[in-house]
């Protein structure tokens, strides 16, 4: 996900030539995306922001804790459906977790996905 003043998108592709930039258009980030707390057992959690692009809901995942070395990436699926059509992992060491205030305050407005709330994240094929 990225950030411009005052506007919290998610990009995928090439910097010169991104597949998909979401939202596009006037879309405000409240009403495109949903932030849902993912808790664990042994102090391991995490955060999951998805949004529903056209046919195809995209969940963009981290988490971490105690003796967990982390995980975190991109699961796509059709909406309406549990099966993954895609799952991209992030390279260890790559993700960066803001530390801007403004940031996470406009996250935490966001609603929580009843989906991933009720089930966790998407799993296999």
């Amino acid at each position: 996900m990225n950030q411009e003043p005052g506007r919290i998108y998610y990009t995928y592709g090439g910097p010169a030539s991104p597949e998909l930039i979401f939202p596009s258009g006037g879309q405000h980030a409240d009403d495109a995306f949903t932030r849902t707390h993912l808790g664990f057992g042994g102090n391991t959690g995490g955060y999951a922001y998805s949004f529903v692009n056209d046919d195809y809901k995209y969940v963009i995942y981290e988490i971490s804790g105690e003796g967990n070395l982390g995980d975190s990436g991109v699961i796509v699926q059709r909406v309406g459906q549990r099966t993954v059509t895609a799952k991209m992992h992030c390279q260890p060491g790559k993700v960066i977790e803001t530390q801007d205030d403004q940031v996470i305050d406009a996250t935490l407005k966001w609603k929580s996905d009843p989906e991933i709330e009720a089930h966790g994240l998407p799993r296999g094929h």
